[in-house]
């Protein structure tokens, strides 16, 4: 473990299920965590928060947690600068605080979150 220099947990799906709701409390909403599950060749890429069903068809969702998790997923392949791309626009969007969702201050629906960090990833991407 001290090769991961505390940056890592490992745990079961149970416990860290709860360690991620308590988690989120310290950097805004549940909506920001995504995880990954990893075996020897294999991964598994995920947002922490479960369907959330009673936003079903709502359009609200904050899509961080998705969109980071396949961020991290293209590292995983080996595709870095599309990581990078994704990580450093949505840190732009929610650093602007203009196309946020409800969860972390503002009123933009999961779509417009979604396009405003697409946008900012091409740009990235074109740099």
């Amino acid at each position: 473990p001290e090769q991961f220099n505390g940056a890592v947990l490992v745990s079961t799906k149970l416990v860290m299920d709860s360690i991620a709701e308590l988690a989120s409390g310290l950097v805004g909403s549940i909506g920001l965590i995504y995880s990954a599950n990893m075996g020897d060749n294999f991964a598994m890429f995920e947002a922490a928060h479960g369907s959330a069903p009673q936003f079903a068809g709502q359009n609200k969702v904050n899509p961080t947690a998705t969109v980071l998790s396949g961020a991290w997923m293209a590292e995983y392949l080996g595709e870095k600068d599309i990581r990078d791309a994704i990580f450093d626009a949505t840190y732009q969007v929610i650093n602007e605080g203009k196309t946020v969702t409800w969860d972390i201050g503002g009123n933009a629906s999961t779509t417009q979150m979604t396009d405003a960090i697409i946008t900012y990833a091409k740009d990235n991407l074109r740099k």
